[in-house]
């Protein structure tokens, strides 16, 4: 640290910030040229495609059920109870295989909620943000109250198919004879 007149110098900062008198130099933050924005959506684009083609190869040619490199839910494992995500592999196997109500049976809010993710990908990196109806319908979807009402219908959907399983079971452990 050394003094000169009105200000002090830190050297051993990391932002060599200069301090003293209301006087703060202003850095200049460093700007993303539009090429290099585009770049990176393009890349972060071509990812999600990719992604997108290997789940649906690996969804199409192997069973969840019947393969091990699927990997487990780790609240089921621990707890025993299902989270929101229970059984949504293998209800897209089940989709991507055609059977639609087999699908639903074992996920039925993963098969609701793809349109949802579907027009959140489609929003953030196709759409034309500038545009007022798109702008408009980013906030409906995605704002601070869509978040909050997609938590608590994952919370309400988690504690009734926790209920609903545990009253099925009850129910076929009474013997009617």
């Amino acid at each position: 640290m050394s003094v000169n007149n009105q200000y002090i110098y830190f050297s051993d900062s990391s932002d060599s910030r200069l301090c003293g008198n209301d006087i703060e130099p202003s850095f200049p933050r460093r700007r993303e040229s539009p090429t290099f924005n585009r770049k990176k959506r393009i890349s972060i684009g071509l990812s999600l495609v990719f992604t997108f083609i290997s789940c649906i190869y690996l969804y199409t040619r192997f069973n969840p059920e019947d393969n091990r490199f699927f990997p487990k839910c780790p609240i089921h494992l621990l707890t025993g109870y299902l989270c929101p995500g229970c059984g949504s592999q293998r209800a897209f196997y089940h989709l991507l295989q055609g059977n639609i109500t087999t699908a639903f049976k074992y996920n039925p809010l993963a098969l609701l909620i793809v349109p949802y993710i579907l027009t959140g990908i489609y929003i953030e990196y196709v759409a034309n943000k500038t545009n007022p109806r798109i702008a408009n319908i980013r906030k409906l979807l995605f704002g601070k109250w869509a978040a909050i009402i997609l938590g608590l219908i994952l919370i309400v959907y988690t504690i009734v198919r926790n209920q609903a399983s545990t009253f099925f079971l009850a129910l076929s452990a009474i013997n009617v004879s």
